[in-house]
């Protein structure tokens, strides 16, 4: 895939960044600094057409919503399923 970075040993991703192809799903994959304390650790992020709207279905369905974001260009809010797990929703890109 074209726009799909160069994996490093911080980061890699399966899909197309900038989400272009809005019926393939992104895999995005980041090195983070804590030590794993547990199996494996994965941190999924969502993104959906209307992000505010997902969220309240989401918290209907039991979800949490956390906290909300706001840099580099992206909107994204972090949210925990009924187990905890965190997980973020991002706001897709407006087409144009």
């Amino acid at each position: 895939i074209s726009d799909t970075p160069e994996p490093s040993s911080g980061f890699a991703c399966i899909g197309t960044v900038d989400h272009a192809d809005a019926g393939s799903p992104t895999w995005l994959f980041q090195r983070v600094p804590e030590p794993r304390a547990a199996k494996n650790r994965v941190h999924v992020d969502l993104a959906a057409a209307d992000r505010e709207a997902e969220v309240a279905r989401l918290v209907a369905l039991g979800a949490r919503r956390l906290d909300d974001k706001d840099e580099f260009g992206f909107r994204w809010t972090i949210m925990a399923d009924v187990e905890g797990n965190e997980f973020c929703l991002a706001q897709e890109p407006a087409e144009g």
